[in-house]
């Protein structure tokens, strides 16, 4: 019985190259459903060759511009196989990440919340997460007619987000590696409702997914130096002059040709993914509108998710922070409030109870000299953090900020001890309670002791990660399935054919200890 089914499915990867797009979709069909059933086993068959020509025909498939939902089919056959570490190993090429980052970053891409799905399995892997790390970035985007009208024959009512769209490529473009593209799509595609954004980069995706990525990748000593270093430094070459040049934002160039996108390594330039939309114009690189004074990082542009009422881009942010204080060489920046990726007001405020500012009044009103000012301006209406999971990664973060004696200091004197004090009261999680307690015996301990604690010795209290129930109660999603008539579905469990659902946060300490990652759980 094993051995006819294997012949079928070889049967069926030979069908994912043919000339005719519908039996190319009927194989991709059948395979997607065996991707996440009894049969995948014997789909990552390495022995065979099975696995390999599967990964190399879907790869191809990312290039299909005969039917968007032979793109989506094979997408969503990648998410179910690299559920498994097995075959991440066979997807650390530049050229494959190339294609998918193309089809992240393409404003008209109906996949690129799938392909952000993809990236953050992937970079579970951490020979994965170092190349994207190193990738150079997409070259040339395709750019939706809008872009390339003169204004004056735009519909007055679309001319503000025409030009939001223009100047979001023009800095997507500048970007010196692939993951600042991420980096800054993350930003600009998020949408707005009190200005008015709505989906304004990409009408077709919300880039979450995108924070599990910077998440996974920030496990990493290389990925943590990406976040904290300026963006500037990043280009290969320091540039002559201060500021570069800007471009023409209402002559964008063009370019005719198929996009490429070209690779860190020194392998050949791989064709362009389909993004869905093939018909449109190119937008080719501009110079970069980067100031060599620029202080900017990734964590910068990072740091006001963590109050985002996205629980996927606020999880994957907040992990993202809590990742990068194990650069203790980094604690002197992350506590400094006139750096760009000063992060304790980040970490306080989301666990800071909503009347702190009223109880804080009450309690030291004989002593109001010691409460910040920033702590008694607290709004009432700040974000609260709900989940318990990320109130007690946020608390993880503190007491890692907490291992040196000066790190301690600038705690104590921004009122860490008053925030979390009166978090403990409110907190009803009882893992979180003790990590807030140990924080406050390290606030308290007595400085004249000459030992400091180490990041090692943490290991057992901030090397917990979410607890996978809780996080599949708390995401739920609808994902718009492309086909030839669009429409919604609501993925319930067990079914054969559905969309993906929600990943579960993780936070590693230790870049070796890949045994706990967590991917994007199979679509079935």
């Amino acid at each position: 019985m094993t051995s006819d089914l294997a012949s079928q499915l070889d049967e069926l990867i030979e069908f994912l190259p043919h000339d005719q797009a519908q039996l190319r979709k009927l194989a991709l069909q059948h395979l997607q459903g065996l991707s996440a059933g009894d049969a995948s086993s014997l789909l990552k068959c390495t022995q065979s060759g099975r696995l390999s020509r599967l990964l190399a025909a879907l790869d191809a498939r990312l290039a299909d511009k005969d039917d968007p939902e032979i793109v989506h089919l094979a997408l969503t056959t990648l998410i179910n196989l690299t559920t498994d570490k097995a075959v991440l190993t066979h997807l650390n090429h530049p050229e494959f990440l190339l294609r998918l980052a193309t089809l992240i970053v393409t404003p008209t891409s109906v996949f690129a919340d799938l392909g952000c799905m993809l990236m953050s399995n992937l970079t579970h892997d951490a020979a994965i997460a170092r190349t994207l790390i190193r990738l150079a970035p997409v070259t040339a985007i395709k750019a939706p007619p809008a872009v390339v009208t003169p204004e004056n024959e735009l519909a007055p009512a679309e001319v503000p987000r025409v030009r939001y769209l223009r100047k979001s490529l023009e800095m997507v473009l500048a970007q010196p590696s692939a993951l600042d593209q991420f980096v800054e799509v993350f930003g600009r595609g998020v949408s707005d409702e009190e200005q008015g954004k709505k989906r304004w980069y990409n009408q077709n995706a919300d880039f979450h997914f995108l924070a599990s990525v910077f998440a996974n990748v920030s496990q990493h000593a290389e990925g943590r130096a990406f976040m904290l270093r300026p963006v500037v430094e990043r280009y290969p070459e320091e540039p002559k002059n201060e500021a570069r040049e800007e471009p023409d934002t209402k002559k964008p160039r063009i370019d005719d040709s198929t996009p490429a996108a070209s690779s860190s390594t020194s392998t050949s330039v791989p064709a362009a993914a389909s993004t869905g939309n093939d018909d449109q114009p190119s937008l080719a690189t501009p110079s970069a509108i980067l100031s060599t004074s620029d202080p900017t990082s990734a964590l910068s542009k990072l740091l006001c998710f963590t109050s985002h009422p996205d629980l996927i881009r606020r999880g994957g942010i907040t992990s993202t922070v809590k990742n990068v204080t194990f650069d203790l060489r980094a604690h002197t920046s992350l506590l400094d409030a006139a750096h760009p990726n000063y992060i304790l007001h980040s970490l306080l405020t989301p666990v800071a109870p909503a009347d702190l500012a009223d109880t804080l009044l009450e309690r030291e009103v004989d002593d109001l000299d010691r409460v910040p000012d920033w702590l008694l301006s607290l709004p009432t209406d700040h974000f609260v953090e709900k989940a318990a999971e990320l109130r007690r990664v946020l608390v993880e973060a503190l007491l890692v900020l907490a291992t040196t004696r000066a790190g301690r200091q600038v705690l104590r004197e921004a009122g860490t001890y008053l925030v979390i004090r009166e978090a403990h009261v409110a907190e009803k999680d009882a893992r979180t309670r003790i990590v807030i307690e140990r924080v406050v015996d390290m606030l308290m301990r007595d400085e004249s002791l000459d030992a400091e604690e180490k990041v090692d010795e943490l290991e057992p209290l901030v090397q917990e990660t979410v607890e996978d129930v809780e996080m599949e109660k708390l995401m739920q999603m609808e994902v718009e399935v492309v086909g030839e008539e669009e429409k919604k579905v609501v993925v319930p469990r067990k079914q054969q054919v559905a969309a993906p659902v929600e990943p579960k946060i993780q936070v590693v300490q230790e870049e070796e200890d890949d045994d706990d990652d967590m991917i994007i759980e199979e679509i079935i």
